[in-house]
């Protein structure tokens, strides 16, 4: 009798549970290893589209996600003193299929998926790992170690799989935009308090959206040009340098962003403060040791395509496993070849979305404005559909 294939995973999102999908089509087993207690829930709102899109009807997820996903119909786009910049229906825009998901939401339809060739490991976290050219020894933070044929660090921008594996390389692979961002979810009533969807304000290098969510709950994005000190920082604390940081930022805006600021940390919800940094990495592997999603090519939240990418990175990466007949480097290197041209094509778009949405001065701020003001509707909606066809031009492979 064969004995399967075994990968061990770490990290839980998006990458990690859409690659033990796949390797079970491949023929493998996994073992998911997760730091938290539960599948993370929340987090900001993503539109799944293109590749990523694609991968959920091959993975029959398309009606489950449809189940959790938002109509997000209309944004309103406003100064910082509440003036209206532009409205825009979603529904006048003809691009492609796509399902408008909360991350968290997204992750638990992949954890509901995921086959039982798979075990998820929570509360767990990796400690170091050894590859042994035939097998790779990893060995978890209670001793224990784990033996398989490959391993996959799907642990997100701040991997520490990629840090041990590529702790010799002479330059750093985060390539900081100069942004950072802020995401929480605070209790009150969509409807009433928000007038469409999705209403965003904006400010020379600011940006503060807000969405409509379920079980009256409000997503809040805040975005700005950050000239500070990096936030490793905030990432370790209790919430109160994170707050003093988002009170500062808040202080200039509208009356609503600082509304939601203070009720957030008067409710202690969880929040996400981190700079916007994308991973830029020669290679994804090493031997039988290879880097998933964030971890390999995060292409921040700017970029829309985070989790798409994901997805479709860890469908292709099963694909090739099976082609090569579970020759573990040979299928390494022909994913890294297939995703690559995609994953830079979108890196570069990234860093010029930043420099629109989010304008560097007042002068860009209120020439951008008055153009938008001056285009005809039927002109915005053309190049907001355009504009979606382009993105998914940049993901074809």
């Amino acid at each position: 009798m064969d004995t399967k294939n075994k990968a061990v995973i770490i990290g839980g999102g998006i990458a990690g549970l859409s690659v033990a999908f796949w390797l079970d089509k491949a023929g493998w087993e996994s073992v998911i290893i997760e730091r938290a207690q539960t599948i993370r829930g929340g987090g900001f709102l993503i539109g799944l589209t293109g590749l990523g899109y694609e991968s959920a009807k091959h993975m029959d997820l398309v009606d489950p996600l449809n189940k959790v996903s938002y109509d997000l119909n209309e944004n309103v786009m406003k100064t910082s003193s509440g003036s209206e910049i532009v409205r825009l229906k979603y529904t006048d825009a003809h691009g492609l299929e796509s399902i408008a998901l909360q991350r968290g939401d997204l992750a638990k339809t992949l954890a509901e998926a995921v086959p039982e060739s798979a075990t998820i490991r929570l509360g767990r976290t990796m400690a170091n790992f050894v590859d042994n050219r035939d097998s790779v020894n990893v060995t978890l933070d209670n001793g224990e170690t784990l033996k398989c044929d490959l391993l996959i660090g799907a642990d997100g921008i701040h991997s520490h799989v990629r840090t041990q594996l590529f702790k010799d390389m002479d330059t750093t692979p985060l390539a900081d935009l100069g942004y950072s961002f802020a995401v929480y979810d605070v209790e009150g009533d969509p409807e009433t308090e928000l007038e469409a969807s999705c209403v965003s304000y904006t400010r020379p290098g600011h940006l503060d959206c807000f969405y409509r969510l379920r079980d009256r709950r409000i997503a809040v994005l805040h975005m700005w040009r950050d000239e500070f000190p990096k936030l490793e920082v905030l990432r370790n604390e209790n919430g109160k340098a994170a707050y003093e940081r988002l009170h500062a930022i808040a202080a200039g805006g509208h009356p609503k962003i600082r509304e939601f600021v203070n009720r957030s940390e008067a409710a202690g919800a969880p929040i996400l403060v981190d700079t916007m940094t994308m991973v830029k990495m020669p290679t994804w592997s090493q031997g039988r040791v290879t880097l998933l999603g964030d971890a390999a090519h995060c292409l921040t939240l700017m970029s829309g395509q985070g989790a798409a990418m994901a997805m479709a990175s860890a469908e292709i990466l099963g694909r090739e496993l099976k082609n090569s007949n579970n020759d573990v480097v040979a299928a390494l290197a022909a994913h890294d070849k297939c995703l690559r041209p995609a994953i830079l094509r979108l890196q570069d778009h990234s860093t010029n979305l930043a420099a629109a949405y989010i304008p560097r001065n007042a002068f860009i701020y209120h020439l951008r404005n008055w153009m938008i003001r001056l285009i005809p509707y039927s002109w915005l909606i053309s190049w907001h559909s355009e504009k979606i066809k382009a993105e998914n031009e940049l993901t074809k492979l």
